[in-house]
């Protein structure tokens, strides 16, 4: 067997197993997760290849462009075999989505899904650094919002005992991770660290929800969400 094919050396372990992310207990790698993933890192000086000594020609590193690309693949196949499973998930999907299933939940139609019409990955070009800075600031712009379009229609087809037609219990219904979700939301803070069955929760330490955008943030620009005293780690 190649060395680069055998399991990893760990007891009991099958090659099948998800190793879990229990969210609860890594708070302080959030933003270390954020700043390496596709969706929302900056391109850093090692993700670029420089194509020309004399002129301002690059282009993205490989993986990092594939990687990218597969996200935005995926999440835009997770609408369309959400909106109809017996699709046929490794075959050209259309692109398309029946209007009624839309009209239903009151969503408009989701932008991802225009990924379907290209033959290849938009983010393996040579061009200039900011041209290429400019492309992958848009492909993470379009994962994100596929992303909060695909939440936002669980949340409304969870209201409807049929889920409006669509089927999510396949595709974008399982979690890789077994963290808690969030619970309630009030005052700018998701629920995930503080207990909110004590009437005198301190939320001044809870996880928000856009950390530059929330009214909280507005009001205290020196607070940083992602730093947390070890007390506040070991509770």
């Amino acid at each position: 067997m190649p060395t680069q094919s055998r399991l990893l050396p760990l007891d009991g372990y099958t090659g099948l197993d998800v190793v879990p992310f229990v969210a609860a207990d890594q708070v302080v790698a959030f933003q270390y997760i954020l700043e390496n993933s596709p969706l929302t890192m900056t391109l850093r000086e090692h993700h670029l290849h420089r194509a020309s000594a004399t002129e301002d020609l690059f282009s993205i590193d490989f993986e990092l462009a594939n990687a990218l690309w597969f996200i935005l693949k995926d999440l835009s196949r997770t609408i369309q075999l959400a909106a109809d499973p017996l699709l046929d998930p490794f075959s050209d999907l259309p692109g398309t989505l029946d209007p009624k299933l839309l009209e239903d939940i009151d969503m408009p139609f989701p932008t991802i899904l225009a990924i379907e019409n290209y033959t290849q990955n938009l983010l393996i070009v040579m061009s200039t650094r900011a041209e290429l800075e400019r492309l992958f600031s848009i492909a993470q712009r379009i994962g994100l919002a596929g992303a909060q379009w695909i939440q936002e229609a669980r949340e409304r087809c969870g209201a409807d005992r049929n889920g409006y037609g669509w089927d999510w219990s396949h595709y974008g219904n399982s979690l890789t991770y077994s963290g808690r979700p969030p619970k309630t939301v009030h005052c700018g803070f998701v629920e995930g660290i503080i207990d909110s069955d004590e009437p005198d929760s301190d939320l001044s330490k809870a996880v928000i929800l856009h950390p530059t955008l929330s009214n909280y943030a507005k009001e205290h620009p020196d607070f940083d969400p992602f730093i947390l005293t070890n007390d506040d780690i070991s509770n």
